[in-house]
């Protein structure tokens, strides 16, 4: 018995290439054209080219003038941030220093003996006053008369300029108080004892007397009727006037001539025990 011979089909070029037969069918149906391979791949190189100069350069000025603007704001906004920080440091200092120094006054002593009267200058303060034998420090201090000296004087600690003040405290304990009272003076503070109270203080430029006249010391001796006092008039009043501002201000600015807005001011007055 033969096996039966297998013929090989004939195709035709429309079933041999039949799903391209039906795809072009489809694509003439649709209505589309088939494209080139050649014209494909130059699109597709087209919609992938990079940016031209013209582009590159005008992007690379815009983003330098939008740093230089963000970078302005920045440098802006931290010195501003630094001012304020200074100001409000400096009131700070200002306004502790003055309430302590109220509080000495509030205490304060005057003895009969004018020897041992408050010692008022333009830049100095001393006097006698009452603080507790817990608020004292040295091993002989029993009592509780003390003298306290404050003084507006140049900070040596700045970096040499003149504009340069500080409010210093020195206080004396009342073991070496007694001494010297007793001797029939006030007691002579150590310098270097002396505690910086408020840094960055500048003149006083204020109208204090009822003459209106101008007078920058810091520290005045009164009478009753809120006039300044002769050397050998016991005083009544003692005025305080202390004025910071920030170091900024202090170091770029005229102080002595000019009114500062940004410099803060604390006064105040204390009547003082009659002896």
């Amino acid at each position: 018995m033969k096996a039966p011979r297998i013929h090989p089909r004939r195709c035709s070029s429309a079933v041999r290439c039949g799903v391209s037969a039906h795809s072009s069918r489809h694509s003439s149906l649709l209505g589309l054209r088939a494209v080139p391979p050649s014209i494909g791949s130059r699109h597709r190189g087209r919609s992938a080219a990079a940016f031209t100069l013209i582009e590159v350069l005008v992007s690379s000025a815009v983003l330098s003038i939008v740093m230089f603007i963000l970078l302005s704001t920045l440098g802006t906004s931290l010195s501003l941030w630094r001012t304020t920080e200074s100001n409000i440091s400096a009131d700070r200092e200002g306004r502790s220093a003055n309430m302590l120094l109220a509080q000495d006054l509030a205490n304060a002593v005057v003895p009969a003996n004018s020897a041992l009267w408050p010692q008022v200058t333009s830049n100095s303060l001393g006097f006698l006053t009452l603080r507790p034998t817990g608020y004292q420090t040295g091993s002989g201090d029993v009592g509780d008369l003390c003298f306290v000296e404050y003084k507006v004087e140049r900070d040596t600690n700045s970096t040499g300029s003149t504009n340069f003040m500080a409010l210093t405290r020195n206080f004396v304990g009342s073991a070496e108080t007694y001494a010297a009272v007793k001797g029939g003076s006030l007691p002579a503070p150590v310098v270097g004892n002396a505690q910086v109270l408020a840094a960055n203080v500048v003149p006083n430029r204020r109208a204090i007397f009822y003459n209106n006249d101008i007078n920058n010391a810091f520290f005045h001796a009164l009478g009753s009727n809120s006039l300044p006092v002769a050397a050998n008039q016991r005083p009544a009043i003692i005025d305080v006037t202390i004025s910071t501002a920030d170091e900024e201000t202090v170091r770029t600015l005229d102080i002595t001539n000019k009114q500062l807005r940004t410099v803060g001011y604390f006064g105040f007055r204390v009547a003082l025990p009659k002896p």
